[in-house]
């Protein structure tokens, strides 16, 4: 009222001016205007570009622009990515072409763009057996859609048929309830992201995936140890080219760990590779490198020396093997996950008996320190009388100072970043009898480590999901019409 003039600075507000003068004045090729705006991920403009969108298309421009140029802002912008329009209950095919159609294309650039040396097995996991290109065919109910990913072999990439009796069966089905949870005709991008992270937490439930030494080296010897336990096979992985003689005239069958006792899934094909790749590289032999920690107890000779070794280079190895899958199968996942921008990391750990439920067991104190290289990493072993007092506030403060100032040491990130620290009664599974949350049976306990670490990443990272409650409803349905392997199985 006086002429006085305040300038507010305020990002947030200025993003949205932004995002409104972009739609105000496009013109022509979106495509190439986005670019140019997708600069800053820590900045609003990504999210409100697409939560100002007037217009399917302009959502599905976006959004796909968003997904090639940053994952994690992709995820958190798909709670505006569905807009808020009604199921047509006159056509519903034009909404059903509409999800699919989406679905694909969703589901088709995540792993063009993060998991391209997995395309196949990706392809294959979703389909039901292998394939080279993907098409995807469904029907829409009145609240629910059923689809299956198939191989496009026509000229037609999606496929709406009119009723469930005109769909056929396929290996792989999917279903998901629409109205009940709040999905629109839009929820495409939402099913095709969650498709892309299922999957992905499959292959890494399956251990499909490529590493270097470390990494193949614990794999092979798991899954030699599970035929000789499970199939009585006479093979030892400390004669590799033995292995190969016995297994070549048996690489064109599958082990199959869908039966009631939980098991390892693998092609003997593969097996023969992993080990040929080996063998090409000078390694020959796999040894067991650790101690049987099992048979401990306080009274043992060289106890400390021996969880010292043991503990050191499964710590060691875990980690390794962790950043040679990411390394080598998803590689474009790593500015993404949490703990793998956090290694190296070397183990304080501190351990001890107690026998106050009548019996002997181990406990253990865990804490990680970000350290510079894999040499470094490993672990540090103490036996102290009573355990440190790692729990208290002034001792979590000290901890966090102490990984705080060697992560900006290091060069490292603060935020998003990943501490180690655990207290637990549990040692490493060395023999690979523990079946529970993902484990395998036989299988390396480095191999299941480092896959465990690998699905706390992924879901951490994929957790921004809109989630309705919606479970997916999954029929594996037997192979039929030459669809499934014919590889015999074990």
């Amino acid at each position: 009222m006086r002429g006085t003039t305040v300038e507010l600075q305020h990002e947030g507000l200025a993003d949205f001016l932004r995002a409104q003068k972009f739609w105000k004045q496009k013109r022509g090729c979106v495509q190439a205007d986005l670019t140019n705006l997708l600069t800053d991920q820590s900045a609003q403009l990504p999210i409100l570009l697409l939560s100002t969108a007037t217009s399917r298309e302009d959502r599905r421009t976006v959004w796909n622009a968003i997904a090639t140029w940053n994952l994690q802002v992709a995820i958190r912008s798909l709670h505006f990515a569905s807009g808020d329009e009604n199921f047509d209950p006159v056509n519903p095919e034009s909404d059903a072409r509409v999800l699919l159609s989406d679905i694909k294309e969703s589901f088709e650039i995540l792993v063009a763009d993060y998991a391209t040396s997995l395309r196949d097995s990706i392809f294959e996991e979703v389909v039901g057996h292998p394939v080279q290109k993907l098409a995807i065919e469904g029907v829409m109910g009145a609240d629910d859609i059923g689809y299956s990913f198939i191989e496009q072999d026509t000229g037609a990439s999606v496929i709406v048929n009119r009723s469930p009796a005109s769909t056929p069966r396929r290996p792989r089905m999917y279903g998901h309830a629409l109205r009940r949870v709040g999905y629109g005709p839009e929820a495409g991008r939402i099913l095709g992201c969650s498709k892309f992270r299922d999957i992905l937490l499959e292959i890494v439930g399956k251990r499909d995936l490529r590493g270097r030494e470390v990494w193949t080296e614990e794999l092979v010897y798991g899954r030699i140890r599970h035929l000789q336990n499970e199939y009585e096979f006479p093979i030892d992985a400390t004669d590799l080219r033995e292995c190969l003689a016995f297994l070549e005239p048996h690489a064109d069958e599958m082990v199959s760990g869908e039966s009631f006792r939980k098991g390892q899934s693998f092609s003997i094909e593969r097996l023969l590779q992993d080990i040929r790749w080996l063998t090409d590289r000078g390694i020959s032999s796999i040894k067991p490198w650790w101690h049987d920690l099992e048979q401990l107890g306080p009274q043992s000779e060289n106890i400390e020396q021996l969880c010292q070794e043991t503990l050191d280079e499964y710590y060691r190895r875990r980690q390794l093997a962790y950043a040679e899958i990411i390394e080598e199968s998803l590689p474009a996942l790593k500015p993404y996950l949490t703990r793998f921008r956090s290694m190296p990391f070397s183990m304080q750990i501190e351990m001890g008996f107690n026998s106050d439920v009548g019996y002997v067991r181990t406990w253990l104190h865990k804490r990680g320190f970000p350290v510079a290289s894999y040499q470094e990493a490993g672990a540090v072993v103490a036996f102290p009388e009573a355990p440190s007092d790692w729990n208290s506030w002034e001792a979590i403060e000290a901890y966090m100072r102490e990984t705080d100032r060697l992560r900006k040491r290091l060069g490292r990130p603060l935020e998003g970043s990943y501490t180690f620290w655990e207290s637990t009664i549990l040692l490493p599974d060395f023999h690979g009898r523990d079946t529970g949350f993902g484990g395998l049976p036989d299988e390396s306990a480095v191999v299941r480590g480092a896959s465990d670490w690998l699905r706390e990443d992924l879901k951490t990272l994929f957790n921004e999901i809109p989630s309705y409650g919606l479970r997916d409803l999954k029929l594996l349905a037997p192979s039929f019409g030459g669809e499934a392997s014919a590889a015999p199985e074990l």
